[in-house]
């Protein structure tokens, strides 16, 4: 039996680790935009004070040069007891806080049931009865190939598996999804004149109990005597 390695899907594919990209970059912005747009919005205040206290001198008679342009509260854009209030970002950054979380807390939780398949195991028979003769009329791997996808597909019908199949000249693939569980399981003929054929299969996801049954019942075919190619 040989073993190949699975693989695990990009963190890029994965939504949620948009998600928490997207709040993580927005709580960053809030912290370093966030003063610079109180300052900016205190500014554009207080020119708005200027020019309206300069319209109301000059309603009632006052030059205008005699108009103190200066921020009525000294130095300090805002104070507590102003009646103008510095800009509030807090709710925008508990909000851009908690897409992060939930971002973070998803990606966490997805990469955790992704339950990688183990090593692909393989299981190798042969039986006489799937032998032909190659007579140049046909290609005997082929021919073996769908007797062999006969007797499988019996076996998933017995166990009451609803599989999707798709056959091509070097074997017979199949799939399905079962109590949670996705699998795949792959027949290929591997020596013609021995009738020998290899079946691969794996658990895409989940446990894979169904081949805990199937495979029991795929070492059936084998038997011990060869013909002669």
């Amino acid at each position: 039996m040989s073993l190949s390695p699975a693989t695990r899907p990009s963190i890029s594919e994965n939504p949620w680790f948009w998600l928490m990209l997207f709040g993580g970059m927005g709580v960053l912005g809030v912290i370093v935009i966030g003063p610079k747009h109180a300052a900016r919005q205190a500014r554009i205040e207080r020119m708005a004070d200027t020019r309206a206290r300069v319209s109301a001198a000059k309603s009632a008679g006052v030059p205008t040069a005699q108009v103190s342009k200066d921020s009525p509260n000294g130095e300090q854009p805002y104070l507590e007891d102003d009646f103008q209030r510095p800009p509030r970002l807090n709710w925008l950054l508990g909000l851009l806080t908690v897409l992060m979380l939930v971002g973070t807390a998803g990606l966490v939780i997805s990469r955790r049931s992704i339950i990688v398949a183990a090593p692909t195991p393989r299981l190798t028979f042969s039986n006489p009865k799937y032998f032909r003769e190659f007579d140049n009329s046909d290609n005997p791997c082929c021919w073996q190939t769908d007797v062999v996808a006969h007797d499988i597909e019996a076996i998933l019908d017995d166990m009451g598996i609803k599989f999707e199949s798709m056959s091509e000249d070097w074997g017979t693939a199949y799939s399905w999804t079962r109590n949670g569980s996705s699998y795949s399981m792959l027949l290929t003929c591997t020596d013609v004149d021995r009738a020998e054929f290899e079946v691969e299969y794996f658990a895409v996801s989940g446990s894979g109990p169904d081949f805990d049954v199937l495979v029991p019942r795929l070492q059936q075919l084998n038997a011990s005597d060869h013909p002669q190619g």
